[in-house]
């Protein structure tokens, strides 16, 4: 029965996971786009800003994606 209520347990943390996946995506694309316009029509500094910014995310993704992978493979989800 254990065994039960923590595979239900890990699905619902795993759709959360799921969930943050998908939010921090989108601020990944629209800090991209702005990366991308501070190119053009901005300073230097803002684009290292948005960059800067962009890296933070690129890490949290990754973060997720690892545990996501864990609650995958732990409850063979």
């Amino acid at each position: 029965m254990d065994d039960d209520a923590n595979r239900m347990q890990a699905r619902v943390f795993l759709a959360a996971v799921d969930a943050e996946i998908d939010a921090v995506s989108g601020q990944l694309v629209n800090v991209r786009r702005r990366v991308d316009q501070a190119r053009v029509h901005g300073t230097a500094s803002s684009r290292s800003t948005h960059m800067s910014r962009a890296e933070e995310l690129k890490d949290s993704l990754r973060e997720l994606h690892r545990q996501a992978a864990a609650l995958r493979a732990r409850f063979d989800l």
